[in-house]
């Protein structure tokens, strides 16, 4: 909590230093409001508008109420509640990350995306699995089993069957790693980079992920087909069938493709036949998909059809299946994918490349300087057995004050280093050495980030003034909630009141009572209105229909009904009748005619409570800010300094 009650009082510090001596325009007793910060929001709101003497003043009395509001927020205290401290600090937690992201390194990771989620590549690969708690010998063990391969694959090995006695992806005892065909995102990154700079048919190098080690081998690479539309059959058929239900499941798939052939609906005989219950309700259809995202051979099937066309039956690992595709999207322009990009970049290994990058910079700016004795006597006296065993175990006592690393004006000491490591000792290791090496340097690089993050508004005018717009926004909202929103809605009585006392303003203009009847299709006008207008006498309009259907002898009649009270202007039907009472022919439209039946006029009256108890809680909520404006004036010493406002005009 502490760290979050300094939030705002950082903010107000950094923009009383930015402030200075700078014009006044506007004084709440001892509280000051800048000029810089009037344009700042007027602008922003006012992007649009010509700049005038009238519509400055304008807006500086809107500021000004404004002001007033959260004046008296902060006066009560709103400012201090946790609530409010909580939901300013989430807004900032959002704010800050342009500050801690390096805009090219971003801009270039966007862009390395876009041009690869244009091309998709099919790859097989070899996975030398380790562990999460490997021993560095285990480790070491795999890396050399790995290179023992790579060296025959370089010299010719065919890389199916090195895979299926190597390999330990489960999944290679169905596919001999073919991994199929994939786009941006759909591999971890090294993975990806690795596959994405390879030619077709090279092999590469090994490579490093949280896996283990990997051989990849690009085996084709073609432009993306964007998201597709497709439909399927499938007869469900297990790895482990019997030859019996082998031959039933390929005879019962053989059946279904004749019957397309002869002419069959490809959703009738999906919603027939398919065991695929998901999709035969949807007549086959798949929800839409990009590579990467079904079996490869399904996907190879599907990429190799035209629109509108359907495979032969093949089989995958869960069956037999026929695809039909139905449409393809292609990559929408960069522009268009930019956000998405982004928001999967955030969510991927890749964002730490730009962390990586502002962490690099904030050393070099700050001039981080570290104590590599004092370094070196902790990592010494630390029980490295004990860790191994996520026990906290000092060999030696040393000196926990002893300065660590210091940069800009922060001095970090030993103690907190190790209050550091404590926190993490839980942590999985593979050495206790590594495990030390890479706390530490998580330590550091946290705590430069932290420090910039703190001190954002000291740095940047511009975020500190976004931030101030969240704090004064939130403030406003939370008070005038409380004030006007909420009592608007709560206070039936006062409501009552209110209107009662304003009953003259919520008033009917003359109205008209009125039937709309549509006919369709259109028969001949005169005897259409002689059978209405005789119904209506009658009081049988419920008859109508019927005696016109007989009338023309056409079933296909209909009338349509729809009654209201209408003033002028809000019906243009019962405005053609020029308000006179009785049976009209409003309009003849496309076999369509359309009458209105007038039954009286209303005189002006009083529009009811529950009528209208909308529109009056909007007035009453008005009635009440202005009222709770004016006792704020009453209240405050308020001081506005007009003048000020010719700086912006000149």
């Amino acid at each position: 909590m502490k760290r979050l009650m300094l939030i705002p009082i950082l903010l107000i510090f950094a923009l009383t230093q930015s402030q200075g001596q700078k014009d006044i325009i506007l004084q709440i007793d001892d509280e000051q409001i800048t000029l810089e910060e009037f344009k700042r929001i007027y602008f922003k709101n006012n992007k649009d508008s010509a700049l005038t003497q009238e519509s400055l003043e304008e807006y500086l009395e809107l500021f000004t109420n404004f002001k007033l509001k959260v004046h008296e927020a902060t006066k009560l205290g709103l400012d201090q509640q946790d609530k409010f401290i909580k939901e300013l600090d989430s807004y900032r937690q959002q704010l800050v990350k342009p500050y801690l992201t390096d805009s090219a390194t971003d801009e270039q990771l966007i862009r390395e995306a876009y041009n690869r989620m244009k091309h998709i590549v099919r790859a097989k690969h070899i996975l030398f699995k380790i562990p999460q708690k490997a021993a560095p010998q285990d480790t070491l063990k795999l890396y050399n089993q790995a290179k023992e391969v790579l060296a025959q694959l370089k010299n010719g090995a065919d890389f199916g069957t090195m895979a299926k006695k190597h390999s330990m992806d489960p999944s290679v005892r169905y596919n001999n790693g073919d991994l199929g065909y994939f786009s941006a995102f759909k591999m971890v990154y090294p993975f990806e980079n690795a596959a994405f700079n390879l030619a077709e048919g090279e092999i590469s190098d090994l490579v490093r992920t949280n896996f283990g080690y990997h051989i990849i081998k690009v085996t084709d690479r073609k432009e993306a087909p964007g998201t597709v539309e497709a439909a399927h059959i499938m007869i469900r058929l297990p790895q482990t069938a019997t030859p019996d239900a082998t031959k039933e499941a390929r005879s019962k798939i053989d059946q279904i493709y004749s019957k397309l052939e002869a002419g069959g609906d490809f959703s009738e005989l999906a919603s027939q036949y398919s065991e695929d219950p998901q999709t035969a309700k949807k007549g086959g259809q798949l929800p839409k998909f990009s590579p990467g995202r079904m079996l490869p051979n399904f996907e190879e099937k599907i990429f190799s059809q035209e629109e509108g066309q359907y495979s032969e039956p093949f089989r995958t690992k869960v069956g037999w299946h026929i695809v039909k595709l139905i449409s393809k999207e292609p990559i929408n322009s960069l522009e268009k994918e930019r956000a998405n990009i982004k928001r999967k970049l955030s969510k991927t290994a890749r964002a730490n490349l730009s962390r990586k990058k502002v962490v690099q910079r904030l050393k070099k700016e700050y001039d981080l300087q570290c104590n590599d004795d004092a370094m070196a006597k902790l990592f010494s006296s630390i029980n490295h057995d004990s860790l191994m065993q996520k026990i906290w175990h000092l060999n030696a006592k040393i000196d926990m004050e002893a300065p660590l690393c210091s940069f800009a004006k922060e001095k970090l000491k030993v103690n907190d280093l190790v209050q550091y490591i404590k926190k993490h000792v839980k942590q999985p290791k593979k050495d206790a050495q590594e495990f030390l090496l890479r706390t530490k340097k998580q330590f550091v690089d946290n705590s430069i980030i932290q420090y910039e993050k703190a001190h954002l508004e000291e740095k940047y005018p511009d975020f500190a003034w976004l931030m101030k717009e969240y704090h004064d926004g939130i403030l406003l909202f939370n008070i005038t909630d409380s004030v006007v929103w909420k009592k608007a809605v709560k206070d039936t009585a006062g409501l009552k009141k209110y209107y009662a006392n304003h009953k003259a303003d919520y008033q009917w203009e003359k109205r008209m009572q009125s039937e709309i009847i549509e006919v369709s299709p259109s028969h001949k006008l005169r005897k259409t209105k002689r059978i209405i207008r005789k119904h209506y006498r009658k009081d049988e309009k419920s008859a109508i229909e019927q005696s016109l259907q007989n009338a023309f002898e056409d079933t296909t009649i209909t009338v349509i009904f729809d009654s209201g009270l209408y003033e002028k202007g809000t019906n243009k039907y019962v405005d053609d009748t020029n308000w006179k009472t009785g049976l009209h022919l409003a309009r003849e439209l496309d076999n369509k005619q359309v009458f209105v039946y007038n039954e009286k006029m209303l005189e002006p009256q009083p529009k009811a409570f529950a009528e209208i108890r909308g529109l009056v809680t909007a007035d009453y909520q008005n009635y009440l800010e202005k009222k709770w404006i004016e006792s704020l004036r009453e209240k405050y010493n308020v001081q506005v300094h007009k003048e000020l406002l010719n700086k912006l005009l000149n």
